[in-house]
């Protein structure tokens, strides 16, 4: 098992299957939907008390925004790169998480990332609109290679991925 995103060819890094989080499916994989990624913009405690409440996505260039490469690129596409300009850009998102928790920057990060944290109050969810971010929205996808030859190993793993993927969410 690798824990890396930068295995982009799945045969020439000895992947049997990928989960990645991707706007796209490559063609030439098979691709199986395990469900889309939402964004959330958060920020921590101390910096909204500093800042001020965020109510908007435009309002965010009030503040030093945290993020990736992939979502500033995004920023840019959507024309609100002249608004809003990164403090911070990582491909490595969790230390993207710490550094929003540590208060060096609002967050604008796949809502996986942070919602525990958002859950615990360690940090707090802007009221920027969820139909403002639907731009940045992506899938998560599993990938293999289009092969007749998996192992049983491959094919539970997988099928059990699958499943876990299209049951609903438990509260806690």
């Amino acid at each position: 098992m690798i824990f890396d995103n930068a295995i982009e060819d799945l045969v020439k890094g000895a992947v049997d299957f990928a989960i990645r989080v991707m706007g796209d499916a490559p063609s030439h994989l098979v691709t199986h939907n395990l469900g889309t990624v939402e964004y959330a913009a958060c920020a921590a405690p101390q910096l909204v008390a500093a800042y001020g409440p965020v109510q908007t996505l435009a309002a965010l260039k009030q503040l030093p925004l945290i993020t990736s490469e992939l979502t500033g690129e995004k920023l840019k596409l959507a024309g609100q790169s002249a608004d809003i300009r990164p403090r911070l850009m990582s491909a490595n998102f969790f230390f993207l998480r710490d550094a929003i928790l540590q208060g060096l920057g609002a967050g604008l990060v796949p809502d996986y990332m942070v919602a525990d944290e958002i859950a615990s109050g360690h940090l707090l969810r802007l009221s920027v609109p969820q139909r403002d971010l639907a731009f940045l929205r992506s899938n998560l996808y599993l990938l293999h290679m289009p092969s007749r030859y998996q192992t049983k190993a491959q094919q539970t793993l997988m099928a059990f991925l699958l499943d876990k993927a299209q049951a609903p969410a438990v509260a806690a």
